[in-house]
């Protein structure tokens, strides 16, 4: 039952089949699962959200971004969209500077993949739980405010 009700929240239809992609609703549910978990056994969870600067959210640029994740998460991070634009990622037991090592592994990643093609900037910001935030509606809110941080102060992978 709880199977059938996981898979029928999978975005199967967005991206390539290989690409797992929880929509928004699945995403805050394992948001606030895991953060459940992290809190009982005293460890960390990091959520970073990646926004494309392009107001026609062009999918296969999401697409691109969305397969860049996949293959660099280990099998246990969770990745969802939350808009056309706006993609969001778990990493499990993850502190701010192994999450700083996942960004910018992404960040090399990315840029090859993209060389020599006129893709959008994406913005990136990430929140540590405990120390940054601790509930789901925090860390949401404070990842979502680190994205639009003024005078130019967010991270770019592009």
């Amino acid at each position: 039952m709880i199977q059938a009700r996981v898979m029928n929240l999978l975005l199967s239809d967005q991206f390539a089949e290989d690409i797992i992609c929880f929509h928004r609703e699945a995403f805050a549910f394992f948001l606030e699962r895991e953060l459940l978990r992290a809190q009982r056994y005293s460890s960390f969870l990091t959520h970073v959200l990646f926004h494309i600067d392009d107001r026609l959210g062009d999918p296969d640029d999401v697409e691109l971004l969305a397969g860049c994740i996949h293959e660099n998460l280990r099998h246990t991070d969770i990745l969802g969209s939350l808009d056309r634009e706006t993609l969001a990622v778990l990493l499990l037991n993850c502190k701010a500077g192994n999450a700083e090592q996942v960004i910018q592994r992404l960040k090399v990643e990315f840029s090859a993949r993209t060389a020599g093609l006129k893709t959008p900037r994406v913005r990136v910001s990430s929140v540590v739980f405990p120390t940054e935030a601790n509930s789901p509606e925090a860390v949401l809110r404070l990842a979502i405010d680190r994205l639009h941080r003024p005078n130019g102060e967010s991270l770019f992978l592009h």
